[in-house]
Parts: structure tokens; sequence; C-alpha cells
């Protein structure tokens, strides 16, 4: 390996890094976002209302979001970022699912809240989408597959309904490690940038950057000349991380807004915007349960 491949791929990393940043996150406008606008009034509307008829009567949440594209990021991490910042669930008992729909990737993630992991298995919510959603999606029938996926979640979250004990999922996507390692990566960054976020230098960044480079490196068995290429592009990294997050802390401080997660803010917490009769939901908070399928 090259000291150029080293430092190119260094460059692509970070690239990357800033795209996941950069994701301008929508707000909620009830239960059931259509960012892609594929579903008619009516039917949004149906699914609306049998998800505020389950809050009601359970006082656990089920959001439905569908976009166009997650514009290359994995959609695990759009996932659990997107059902942290909108708090779906209630604070005490964050029992919120979120059910994401990614159009042109089809992709689609079932995330469940701590408090419904039990009632709500990886396994379960895998066999909603492989074998209720995908079918109805793989047609075009967006609208059938959405509604009977929320039906499903709502039955599972009652222990009415699991999936069958023989069921084995498909190798399409992979799951339990991909999931570990991709959510244990992100909460990585986010405490990284909470603490380098507030200080005044850069350099913290970098000397972090350089020794996981050298530390990785000495790990796999690599020579003198790829460890000192590994340890100076991922402090390179590390440097420009810190810049990056302690500016966005700054300037957030300055102008008196709340500080983005990855610059010190706090992960959770419900948004309250809405509109129409839609009151916003409750604060619940999610460690990185669910699955992730397509079509």
């Amino acid at each position: 390996m090259t000291f150029k491949k080293i430092v190119t791929g260094s460059i692509i990393a970070l690239a990357l890094a800033n795209a996941v940043f950069a994701v301008d996150l929508p707000a909620p406008s009830g239960f059931v976002n259509d960012f892609a606008g594929i579903l008619k009034d009516t039917e949004k509307t149906q699914i609306e209302n049998f998800l505020q008829d389950f809050r009601t009567k359970t006082g656990s949440e089920i959001a439905v979001v569908i976009i166009k594209t997650l514009d290359g990021q994995a959609i695990e991490d759009y996932s659990i970022k997107l059902a942290r910042q909108w708090g779906i669930g209630e604070k005490n008992r964050n029992n919120g699912v979120l059910f994401l729909v990614s159009i042109e990737d089809r992709a689609m993630r079932i995330e469940v809240g701590r408090g419904l992991e039990g009632a709500i298995t990886d396994l379960g919510s895998r066999y909603i989408q492989d074998e209720i959603a995908r079918p109805l999606f793989r047609a075009n029938d967006y609208y059938n597959g959405i509604m009977d996926v929320v039906v499903k979640l709502a039955e599972m979250a009652q222990g009415e309904f699991s999936a069958p004990a023989n069921y084995q999922p498909s190798n399409q996507i992979s799951g339990g490690m991909v999931r570990l390692i991709l959510i244990m990566s992100f909460v990585l960054l986010s405490w990284l940038g909470s603490i380098l976020g507030r200080s005044k230098c850069w350099w913290p960044g970098g000397i972090i950057g350089a020794g996981a480079g050298g530390i990785t490196s000495w790990i796999m068995g690599l020579g003198l000349i790829s460890t000192a290429g590994f340890a100076i592009g991922l402090g390179v990294i590390g440097l420009l991380f810190d810049f990056i997050v302690s500016r966005n802390y700054q300037n957030a401080k300055k102008a008196g807004r709340p500080t983005a997660w990855w610059a010190g803010g706090l992960f959770g917490g419900g948004s309250r915007s809405s509109g129409g009769s839609f009151g916003g939901f409750s604060g619940g908070g999610f460690s990185g349960g669910g699955s992730s399928s397509g079509w």
C-alpha cells in the first residue's frame, strides 16, 4: 500500500464523513411523512388515522417516513439519526418505531425504540419487511405495503403477532454485525465530536486520529512505512474533524442556537414542531434495534 493510496483513502473518508454531518433532517408534520410524494392524500390520511388511534390506545408511536434517496448514506445511519432527532415514542417508555422507506435506493428499515425491542425483535421486523412489504413494493403498491407494515407493527408491539418460528431471513442485506459496527461508529464519532467541539484548539483531533491510525496499523501487522502513512492520513482527518466540530459549536454558541449533535449536542429530544392536529412526538430513545431490507 503506497502513501498516495493512503492519503487518497483518507480524503475520501473525510468527504463521506462531511456528507453525513451535512445532512439536513426534515421536521415531522404527522405520523406519516411522505417526502417522496408517492401517497395520495386519502391514502396518507388513512394511515395517519390508524397511527393516531394506535397512539391513543397504547401510548406507543409509529412514524412512517418516505424519502426519495439516501444520497449514498447507510440507511441504518440515517434512520437512527432521524428517530433520535424526532424523539419518536414516550420519553420514559421509549416505545417508538420508525418505518423508513427510500424509493430510489429500494431500501427500507424498521428502527425500534429501546422499550419495544422485546416485542418487536430484529427477526420480527425483518420478517415484516421481507414477507409483507417487499412483494407489494415490488408491485409499486406502496400504500398497501405501508399500511400492512404498520398494522403488523402495531400487532407485534401489543404481543398479538410474531414471526414464524421457522423463519430464516435471506442474506440480501447483512444484519446484526454490520448494524452494530455502524451504530458503534456513530456513537464514537458523536462522543468525540461532543468533546472536541468545546475545545479552542484543533490539535487534539489530530493526535487522536494519528494514534488511532498507528494502533490500527500495528494491530494489522503493517510495515513501518504503511503505519506512518495511516497515522499521518488519519491525523489529517482528525485535525479537519476537530476544526469542523469546533467551528460549528462556536458559531452556534455565538448565535444562541442549540449545538448540533456532532458538536456537543445530546442524542434524543423529540421535535415539538407540528402542523394541524399533530402535537409532535414525545421524546423516546433509540439504541439501534431493528433491521433493514430492500425490494
